[in-house]
């Protein structure tokens, strides 16, 4: 048998558009991506604090305290970057799409 090395994924057709105007969905991967690498950053300025804690005779934060801190800063920055995305969902126009698309699907599957 030849090994086949597996065939990348590649998205056929349009992407769909959730933002108004198109730039609006390329502006908004540019920002999450950035607030990816500043959560990131801010693991890491973490993560150096509490080796500076752990070094003091008190020893520092439980581990599971640090994680648990970590994962509520990450929700608060996904929630606030993506409070105009809910809202644009939760829109009427949003209902408009919602009912194009299942016209489309309903289309597709006559």
């Amino acid at each position: 048998m030849t090994d086949v090395a597996p065939r990348p994924r590649i998205a056929k057709g349009a992407r769909p558009l959730f933002l108004e105007p198109p730039h609006g969905e390329t502006l908004l991967g540019m920002v999450l991506s950035l607030a990816a690498e500043v959560s990131t950053l801010a693991d890491e300025v973490d993560e150096l604090r509490e080796e500076l804690a752990r070094a003091r005779p008190d020893g520092g934060t439980p581990q599971s305290e640090v994680a648990a801190r970590r994962a509520e800063r990450r929700r608060a920055i996904i929630g606030r970057l993506l409070q105009v995305v809910r809202q644009d969902i939760a829109g009427a126009e949003a209902e408009q799409r919602r009912a194009e698309y299942r016209e489309f699907v309903e289309s597709l599957s006559r």
